[in-house]
């Protein structure tokens, strides 16, 4: 490690063959810094239909690159016996290994929803979370999603 404390707002850097000195964003180049596109929303959404629907508020678009999408979300199915299936779609079109369905929960019993998936383009993504149920209602409660550059 430097021998000093380094300035305020600076960050420690590495030159390859093992020496750390202190530096700035400017000393380091934008584009070494990629940015992380994400969205929060704590409004309930409560979902009956049984076909796909957007969750309120989980849409972003990210500019092109590789991307890991991560969604998660506290569901609360409307009775015992209905399924609600989440997935993140790309473009229009349903990722399917980020399909998750939760069955069988006990009423008043909260799970956890999360899908993550690595998605690449060369030109803008528009991605989105959509969720459908079986029967009955399923509630959505404090999401996120986001897009992390790889």
């Amino acid at each position: 490690l430097p021998s000093a404390q380094g300035p305020a707002s600076s960050l420690l850097t590495n030159d390859g063959d093992g020496n750390l000195s202190w530096g700035t964003l400017s000393t380091l180049g934008a584009a070494t810094f990629q940015t992380t596109q994400g969205v929060n929303n704590s409004t309930n959404q409560t979902i009956s239909s049984t076909t796909d629907v957007d969750v309120t508020g989980m849409f972003i678009t990210v500019p092109a690159g590789t991307y890991m999408i991560w969604f998660s979300a506290d569901v609360l199915n409307g009775n015992n016996s209905n399924t609600c299936t989440v997935t993140i779609y790309t473009n229009g079109s349903a990722n399917a290994i980020t399909e998750r369905n939760f069955s069988g929960l006990v009423k008043k019993n909260m799970v956890s929803a999360m899908g993550v998936v690595v998605v690449s383009s060369t030109a803008p993504m528009e991605i989105r979370v959509r969720a459908r149920v079986d029967a009955s209602n399923a509630t959505f409660y404090n999401r996120s999603l986001m897009g992390l550059v790889m």
